[in-house]
């Protein structure tokens, strides 16, 4: 056992942490993290991206379309009906993406590369 003052251990532990802290603060996945926590969206669900993404209905939660050049990733459909959540992605500098959910357990509509449809959608706030 060590006869040093408690002083001394009380510095040691507090620079030790002081030093844990600024490394943890530093970490690019924490960075990441944070910057992803400000945006206030973490999921990711599967998109498709198109050209563009217009607005196709009314209300809150409305049907949308998104045309042109369309890509799906994370193995959604190219052809045929949807029937889970997705998210339509809009290249254009200040495009709308929409995150599109089941609604009645039919979601949405794809014919890749012209257009995919989502029925039950809303705009993904940034």
């Amino acid at each position: 056992m060590s006869k040093r003052p408690a002083a001394t251990r009380g510095a040691v532990l507090a620079a030790v942490g002081a030093a844990t802290v600024a490394l943890v603060a530093a970490s690019p996945v924490t960075a990441a993290t944070s910057a992803r926590a400000a945006i206030g969206d973490l999921r990711q669900a599967p998109a498709y991206t198109c050209d563009r993404v217009d607005r196709a209905g009314d209300g809150p939660v409305a049907p949308y379309t998104g045309s042109g050049r369309c890509r799906a990733s994370a193995g959604l459909p190219e052809h045929g009906p949807l029937f889970d959540e997705f998210d339509i992605l809009d290249r254009r500098d200040g495009g709308h993406p929409v995150h599109c959910t089941t609604g009645s357990g039919f979601s949405g509509y794809a014919d890749l590369p012209d257009t995919v449809e989502g029925n039950y959608c809303a705009p993904i706030n940034h």
